[in-house]
């Protein structure tokens, strides 16, 4: 009997242990803010109910001008949702998605258009210009390969000519110089785009 006794006791030592543990690396991750980023993301990868939290990842990615360090993460963060989102349709409206999908697919669309705002207004920031012009050129692209239900390329004119009208509107040389030589330079469908759209 005693060593069903010791055993027992055993038991209760570690479950009391296994709470504390858990507290602790919530409090650090709350305490981490590009840790929570981070989980916000792979958390809207993982499944539609962490859709909203796009919204938070938004407002994060909208405080730059307050200098916030986590809005630039936040904009990279929501970068890679998108993409992901685009490359698996769910920013296609269907006719065989349900009502209730096709509400879904309307608000991420809407939140899709929050975020190109956000990146065309970094475009004008010195500091952050060239990172939100590769993250804007890889959502460029990935709206051309995804956001239509169709076999072939459609080119995304409305948000290239957005992106030109941003770096042709700012000061910064850093921004223009990247893009003609990492992008209308290298692709020609830019280039037409950029000088239809000029």
């Amino acid at each position: 009997m005693a060593k069903g006794v010791e055993g027992s006791k055993r038991k209760r030592a570690l479950t009391e242990d296994k709470p504390a543990k858990r507290r602790r690396s919530s409090s650090v991750e709350s305490d981490d803010p590009n840790a929570k980023i981070l989980l916000l993301e792979q958390g809207i990868l993982e499944s539609k109910k962490n859709y909203n939290d796009i919204s938070v990842l938004l407002t994060t990615a909208g405080q730059y001008a307050n200098g916030e360090p986590e809005s630039m993460l936040a904009a990279v963060a929501l970068c890679r949702v998108f993409m992901r989102l685009l490359a698996q349709g769910c920013l296609i409206a269907k006719k065989s998605l349900s009502e209730k999908d096709l509400v879904v697919v309307g608000w991420l669309k809407d939140q899709l258009s929050q975020y190109k705002v956000i990146l065309l207004n970094l475009l004008g920031e010195e500091e952050l210009a060239v990172t939100a012009l590769t993250l804007s050129m890889r959502l460029l692209k990935a709206e051309g390969q995804f956001l239509y239900d169709k076999e072939e390329y459609s080119f995304p004119t409305a948000f290239l000519e957005s992106i030109v009208g941003a770096i042709l509107v700012s000061d910064n040389e850093d921004v223009r110089r990247a893009f003609i030589e990492e992008y209308a330079e290298q692709y020609d469908d830019i280039r037409f785009f950029t000088f239809k759209s000029v």
